[in-house]
């Protein structure tokens, strides 16, 4: 999965000067699914603008407008927080987190995924946003019709010790564990829906490269 990471995103390194976090989250639109190579912040065409962010009752609350040069999308989202199962992050300090959606208000937009990193680790970050490496960050898929919306920032709102408070982890080990049935199909459920998550980008994937493009600026 690192491997195809870095395929789709690249590993160019681009020097840029570090965005200004809080209030909102920058991000770029794949039109129709086409991932292409971000390589610097003009290329980033997408925003969120937050409204609240933070875990009430133990949940992740995120709720706030979805922009870019044509549309806008209000949505709010509360999702179960686990511990993620990318090992690469785990063995790097990440310190890397998974929401997966209970509940969405936006029922034209799917959420295929919300991950949060406490230190992030450059590999994995878009070319454009090397200069995010070692900060605090969200990143966070959304697909409106055949579109793609990405995005991925700089978060000062998100206390990663209530994070680590709230979480859960689910492991393979955890299943293979179980003497219960309905427990065991329940851990099962909950361990395909973080792997859906961190995996969000293997259907939009083309092998013959034909979506992996640098596209022109106007």
């Amino acid at each position: 999965m690192i491997l195809l990471l870095t395929f789709i995103f690249f590993t160019n390194y681009v020097s840029t000067e570090a965005g200004e976090p809080g209030s909102s989250f920058k991000g770029v639109k794949y039109v129709n699914g086409r991932m292409h190579a971000v390589m610097e912040k003009e290329d980033l065409d997408a925003e969120f603008k937050v409204k609240h962010i933070g875990i009430e009752n133990g949940l992740f609350h995120l709720e706030g407008t979805a922009v870019n040069n044509e549309s806008e999308y209000e949505l709010a989202i509360e999702g179960e927080i686990y511990r993620s199962n990318i090992q690469l992050l785990l063995d790097d300090g990440v310190n890397p987190y998974v929401s997966v959606p209970k509940s969405n208000t936006n029922e034209s937009i799917e959420v295929l995924s919300i991950t949060l990193e406490e230190k992030a680790y450059k590999g994995l970050l878009l070319p454009a946003n090397y200069d995010l490496e070692g900060k605090n960050i969200i990143k966070m898929a959304l697909k409106v019709g055949s579109d793609l919306l990405y995005f991925e920032d700089e978060t000062e709102g998100i206390s990663f010790s209530e994070l680590a408070n709230h979480s859960e982890t689910v492991e393979r080990s955890d299943i293979e564990a179980a003497t219960n049935e309905d427990d065991k199909k329940q851990l099962e459920e909950k361990y395909e829906q973080i792997d859906r998550s961190e995996g969000w980008f293997f259907p939009y994937l083309d092998f013959n490269h034909n979506n992996v493009t640098k596209e022109p600026r106007n």
